[in-house]
């Protein structure tokens, strides 16, 4: 009966280490898996990082851009100012009113162009930041990720160590 329970527990711990090869061979897999998804995630979020910086300083220009832009305005306002002062002093005179009210239409054109090219900047501007607040999330979506990986590669140490216990 000794001999027979003897034999019984010999073929439960053959048993055993059959089946802890197999998890310890599933748990070198599964590190190797996780290694490559990490690299691949890593890769991806300097990618991202990189991308984001991109925005960033497209974002800067713009603003740059657009404070030319509002100096330009100030700049054409204040020359339409001055040919509203022209333009009262030549209606005294009659004839170089014609010429000034013909400048001052040229003046005013090129203000609206620029007034709509500043306009076109200023939607461009706000798409971009739409795009910085997107890969901002995913950034954040890829962060989340590196941490549930590092949580799992815990689990799969705390896992090793109970195989090995």
């Amino acid at each position: 009966a000794v001999v027979g329970e003897r034999d019984a527990l010999s073929d439960q711990f053959t048993a055993a280490s059959g089946e802890l090869d197999a998890l310890s061979g599933h748990q070198s897999n599964l590190e190797r898996v996780l290694n490559e998804e990490m690299g691949v995630l890593r890769t991806e979020k300097e990618n991202l990082v990189q991308e984001k910086e991109g925005w960033i300083s497209e974002r800067e220009k713009l603003a740059e851009e657009r404070a030319q832009l509002v100096q330009q305005k100030e700049g054409l306002m204040q020359e339409k100012e001055a040919l509203l002062t022209r333009l009262n002093e030549a209606a005294e005179q009659g004839s170089k009113e014609q010429a000034l009210s013909e400048e001052m239409s040229v003046l005013q054109q090129e203000k609206d162009a620029l007034l709509q090219e500043r306009e076109g900047l200023v939607k461009d501007k706000e798409g971009i930041q739409q795009q910085v607040v997107v890969l901002e999330g995913l950034l954040q979506n890829q962060e989340q990720v590196l941490q549930e990986k590092d949580s799992l590669s815990g689990e799969r140490e705390m896992l090793s160590q109970e195989m090995a216990a």
